[in-house]
Formats: structure tokens, C-alpha cells, sequence
């Protein structure tokens, strides 16, 4: 039966009731108006008709407020019923009163079978301890209380739920609890997965020594981790959660650096930040780190907002390095010493290599030219005054054996002298010497004028015929 049908019974019950009534108190009929004045009557009828219209204005005011008390329970419906969260009203003792469609929904149940059953069967075991704590709370303080627990419902896991619940006392005085279900499954399984991902980020920063920080630019607050905290020898607690406390640690000589490098990338220039600087360890020290970061959050405008990073203890890195250039440096220098001792060998080297070339050099000439000069002319004179065969014979193969000897470095030391015959060689030799042409004449058994037509053809030989050049010196340099 409907809302309409239900009104319509109700106003002609209440119609006959009210016929009822005025016939007994006020029994009108024909015969009495007979009794009555024309003035008598026509005031009574007066009466009867604005009696009449009080009563259609009163049930057509009766018939608004029906309507409007019809909209009102279909907005109840709307926002009881079809609310997005269930509203469930429970007893004292936890017995279900009343639900909305959602909470039924949410407990895979009609609204009907829910009422006079216990909330805890539909409690997770491991979770029920929570839920009395709760309703205990709730009706010791008369407090609204929260709490976040697991239900359960039929063929399917369990579901998060947090309970908004308020204590109300009724006429009666007796107590009954009104709680708001929220199914926060996908809140937590959000959680699940972010709480994961933040273990492994941790993990990894472990596993990276490094230390992390989180930064609001626009109030400078930070947000800095153990391991940032711990790289410097404190406890997290006695890091003051703000920019200025990195500021009092970094080393005045590095600061400069670091903020012309960090404006660059907060204003746009760069795609991250990273430097290389000191912090001031709580023992007082100085401890080199690798401070690495990039904007993550940006205002329309591309002013900077936030700022994450890391940071990572480089002191041994440093140390190692400052070694390897202090060895480097060493190094070198022991280069260049022993550059320079090998170049001052290499110089001695060359010397005595030069001398002994020199030597060899003049050593050849001398045999050559000794050759040439003194031993080849007196052989050919001993060649012609042998008569015997046998005897010119023998001499030929010391003169085979001679040249052979000569072989290898006459063409080397004497090319310009090879063109000079037997005596000129023998002229030539003497005028190295620095004998002029009478002794040479005397010394050959040669006339004086001999001697000088063989330095003519000497000079001519050697090409020195109309040069200005001193034979002798030309000689002495061959």
C-alpha cells in the first residue's frame, strides 16, 4: 500500500469521526430552525459557512504539509538510504536496530535480515578486540569514537571499514549507538602499495649509504632521514627540521658554489642539482659529501615549491683522491728528475758515440789514405822491379788482400779522393799535413814545379779550381 492511499484512509476516518461528533453535541435539525428569527438563522448559517471555510483552508494546509512531508521522506530515503556510506543504529548490547541500503550492501545482506543480528558476527576475529574497546569507550565517555577494523561477509575476503560512532539516549532513557560504516579498502590497499614502495626506497638508500632529504621551499622546512642524520654523528631528534640547520653545516669556503649551482637549478637552468662540499660532523671534523636533487613540485608560474635529493659520504672518495694527486705529484717529479738524468746520459751518450764515430772515421782515413799514399805507390813500384813471375804473383794477391781490407768504408770516408791518383794521394796527404810544395818536392825526389802541377789538378779534382778555399783546411775537414 502506498504513501497516497494511506493519507486518503486517514482523512475519511477522521471526516467520519468529526460527522460523529457534531451530531452529538450540537444536534441541528429542521424542526428547531423553526423556532428561530430570520436574523437567528441567517447568523447561524453565517457561522456554518466560515466554519466551512476554516475547514477547507485547514485541509488544504493539512494537504501541504502531506506533500511536503511526502518530499521530505523521499529526501530521507535519498540521503538515509542511498547515502554512500552505510548508517547502521545498534543497541546497547551490539544488536543491529535499523540500516541504511548501503550498509546492507556493504554486508551482502537484505535490510531485513540485519535487524536483532549481533554487528560482531560481521567483525573479523583478529579485528573484534577493537570493536569492544570502541563501543566500550564510546558509552563510558559518551564520546564519538573512531576506529579502523576488517568485516567480514559471505564468499569474500574481508574488507576495511572505519566506524565514526555516536552515543544517543532515547526518550526512554535507554542508550543506542548510531555508527557511519566507510569502506576503506582501496585507501589501504593504496597504503599497502605505497608503504611497499617505501621499504624498497629505503632499502635501496641502505643499500646506497645514502641519506635523504625532502624540501619545502616556500617555509624551508625539511624533511631530513635517519641515515642524512647519522652521516653527521646525530640522532634525528637533535636535527632541526629546517633549511637554515644544513646552512649552519655546510663550510664557508663551499657555500658560495653551492648556491650560485642550486639557483641554477631551482630557476630552471639545469635539470638537477648536484655538488660536491663539506658538512661539519658533531665531533667537530669535516666530512665531504655528494649532495644530489631535482625539483619534483612546481606553482603554475615555475616557481620552485619542493625539492627532494640525497646525500652521499664521499670522505674516502676525497681522501683517496687528495692521495693519488699527492702520488701523481710525486710522480712526476721523479719524471722529471729522471728526465733530466736521462737527457744528461743521453747527452754523454751522444758524446762518446760521437767521438767513437770520430775516431772510427779517422781511423779509416788513415788506412785508406795510408793506403793510397804510402803503401799502394811503393807497391807498384815493387811490382815493377820484380822480375820473377812467381814473385809478381805474390804480390799481386797482397795488393788483392789490401783493397779488399779498404773495401768496406772507402767509399764512406774517401769519395772526394778517389778521383786522385796514387801520388796525388800521397801530395794530398802531406798537404794536410801542412807541408808546403818544396818540402813535399824533397821529400818525393820532385821538382818543386811537379809538385805544384799536382795541386792544380788536385784542386781541379775536387772541385776547388777559381775558389777562394784553402786546400789544406778543405782537406783536414774530408
Amino acid at each position: 500500500m502506498t504513501d497516497k492511499e494511506n493519507q486518503s484512509d486517514t482523512a475519511a476516518q477522521l471526516r467520519r469521526q468529526a460527522e460523529e461528533k457534531l451530531r452529538q453535541e450540537d444536534p441541528l435539525v429542521p424542526e428547531s430552525l423553526l423556532g428561530l428569527s430570520p436574523e437567528e438563522i441567517s447568523q447561524r448559517l453565517h457561522e456554518l459557512r466560515v466554519h466551512q471555510i476554516e475547514l477547507e483552508m485547514q485541509n488544504e494546509e493539512l494537504r501541504r504539509t502531506q506533500e511536503e512531508l511526502g518530499d521530505s521522506r523521499a529526501r530521507y530515503f535519498d540521503l538515509y538510504d542511498l547515502a554512500p556510506v552505510g548508517y547502521v543504529t545498534l543497541s546497547e548490547t551490539g544488536l543491529i536496530l535499523e540500516t541504511n541500503l548501503t550498509a546492507a550492501t556493504l554486508l551482502c545482506k537484505a535490510r531485513n535480515e540485519l535487524v536483532k543480528w549481533p554487528v560482531s558476527n560481521f567483525i573479523l576475529t583478529e579485528d573484534q578486540d577493537i570493536y569492544y574497546r570502541h563501543q566500550k569507550q564510546l558509552f563510558e565517555t559518551g564520546e564519538s569514537q573512531t576506529c579502523e577494523l576488517r568485516m567480514v561477509r559471505p564468499e569474500e575476503p574481508p574488507f576495511w571499514v572505519r566506524l565514526d560512532a555516536t552515543a544517543v539516549q532515547g526518550k526512554d532513557g535507554s542508550l543506542t549507538c548510531r555508527v557511519v560504516i566507510v569502506d576503506i579498502t582501496e585507501r589501504k590497499e593504496t597504503e599497502k602499495v605505497l608503504l611497499q614502495s617505501e621499504e624498497r626506497l629505503r632499502l635501496s638508500l641502505s643499500g646506497a649509504d645514502l641519506g635523504m632529504w625532502d624540501w619545502k621551499v616556500v617555509d624551508g622546512s625539511v624533511i631530513f632521514d635517519e641515515r642524512w642524520a647519522e652521516m653527521l654523528g646525530y640522532r634525528l631528534d637533535e636535527i632541526e627540521p629546517n633549511v637554515k640547520a644544513w646552512q649552519n653545516l655546510v663550510h664557508p669556503d663551499d657555500m658560495q658554489n653551492i648556491m650560485k649551482t642550486l639557483n641554477d637549478h631551482l630557476e630552471g637552468r639545469t635539470k638537477t642539482y648536484k655538488t660536491e662540499h663539506r658538512l661539519r660532523h658533531k665531533s667537530n671534523k669535516w666530512i665531504w659529501v655528494l649532495d644530489s636533487g631535482r625539483v619534483i613540485e612546481r606553482e603554475a608560474q615555475g616557481k620552485a615549491l619542493r625539492v627532494c635529493g640525497t646525500h652521499r659520504d664521499i670522505t674516502e672518495r676525497k681522501k683517496i683522491e687528495k692521495e693519488l694527486e699527492k702520488n701523481y705529484e710525486i710522480l712526476e717529479e721523479k719524471v722529471k728528475e729522471r728526465t733530466s738524468e736521462i737527457q744528461e746520459m743521453n747527452f754523454a751518450l751522444n758524446v762518446l758515440l760521437k767521438k767513437r764515430d770520430d775516431d772510427k772515421k779517422e781511423m779509416e782515413e788513415k788506412i785508406f789514405t795510408n793506403y793510397k799514399s804510402l803503401t799502394s805507390p811503393f807497391l807498384q813500384k815493387l811490382k815493377s822491379s820484380l822480375t820473377k813471375r812467381d814473385q809478381q804473383n805474390l804480390l799481386g794477391i797482397i795488393e788483392t788482400s789490401l783493397k779488399e781490407i779498404i773495401a768496406p768504408f772507402s767509399k764512406k770516408l774517401s769519395n772526394p779522393l778517389m778521383n786522385l791518383t796514387p801520388s796525388e794521394i800521397q801530395i794530398a796527404a802531406m798537404i794536410k799535413q801542412g807541408f808546403s810544395n818544396k818540402e813535399i818536392a824533397s821529400q818525393l825526389n820532385n821538382s818543386v814545379r811537379t809538385i805544384t802541377k799536382h795541386r792544380d789538378h788536385i784542386r781541379e779534382k775536387l772541385n776547388l779550381k777559381n775558389k777562394k778555399i784553402n786546400l789544406q783546411s778543405y782537406l783536414s775537414n774530408l
